[in-house]
């Protein structure tokens, strides 16, 4: 745009020149051709004033001429710089929002990432969420029966196969067993609870506090489980109930045996 612009100024300005070079040798030979002043011609016989008026007269149409010519000019590139301005807006524009649809489509591009990269971590902690359920199974079956005689215990007796049916079965039992026994509605389950080793009811309740903690980590599935149950409540509730511990389950239980809950265990006791 810029060079066609130049080339059209320059054949105005050539042009013009042209013009004023004809208006001037037109002027100059009607003025010669006069012959007046006793033939002497025009220019013989012309005062300095008369002179003036002359050379006024012949340049003043060309002054007027370049003027109107510098002006068309000058219009041509305002009327070009005004385009150039509107193109640069226009890609401006452009720019803005193609860095825009960037910046959305990195946003969706971070967040998949994110929600990829969560995914594969709250599979992990599902993995080890069931590796932890599947352990204490293993252990319960293996530990929680009736120190007396060896036979299945609350904990033991007709439980589901099944790791996470099991989980939740054991922890209704204990639930029961303590409500049973808070509304003095019946013993029996909490006796047949503590028939069991109490070392070995802590680390049950120990064990369940732990799975607890894992609830913010784990995919939804497993938190809906973990909530339902509300395996952390429920583990705190039965401490109350349990015998008392010795210095060795503090020592060997120190996530049940803080200050705070040793206060409440002994106020469930009394």
């Amino acid at each position: 745009m810029g060079t066609r612009i130049m080339k059209g100024a320059s054949r105005l300005v050539v042009g013009t020149a042209i013009a004023s070079g004809a208006w001037l040798i037109t002027a100059i030979a009607i003025g010669w051709s006069a012959k007046e002043c006793a033939d002497g011609g025009t220019f013989r016989c012309m005062a300095a004033s008369e002179w003036g008026d002359f050379f006024a007269g012949i340049f003043a149409p060309v002054a007027f001429l370049w003027l109107v010519v510098a002006v068309i000019i000058q219009s041509r590139e305002l009327a070009a710089q005004r385009k150039e301005l509107a193109l640069t807006r226009t890609e401006v524009e452009a720019n803005r929002k193609a860095m825009e649809a960037q910046v959305e489509e990195s946003k969706r591009q971070a967040e998949f990432i994110g929600e990829q990269t969560k995914a594969i971590t709250q599979g992990q902690h599902d993995s080890d969420l069931k590796t932890r359920l599947r352990l204490l199974r293993n252990w319960v079956i293996e530990n929680c029966v009736t120190k007396n005689d060896g036979r299945p215990s609350l904990l033991t007796g007709s439980m589901p196969e099944d790791t996470q049916d099991f989980f939740v079965e054991l922890v209704k039992r204990l639930l029961l067993a303590e409500y049973s026994h808070r509304v003095k509605l019946d013993d029996s389950k909490l006796n047949s609870l503590l028939a069991i080793d109490h070392q070995d009811l802590y680390y049950v309740c120990d064990r369940l506090i732990v799975i607890s903690e894992m609830i913010d980590d784990v995919s939804p599935s497993m938190r809906t489980i973990l909530k339902a149950s509300n395996v952390s409540r429920v583990a705190r509730m039965l401490l109350p109930v349990l015998p008392r511990p010795t210095e060795e389950d503090k020592v060997l239980f120190p996530t049940l045996f803080n200050d705070d809950e040793e206060v409440d265990a002994e106020d469930g006791r009394s």
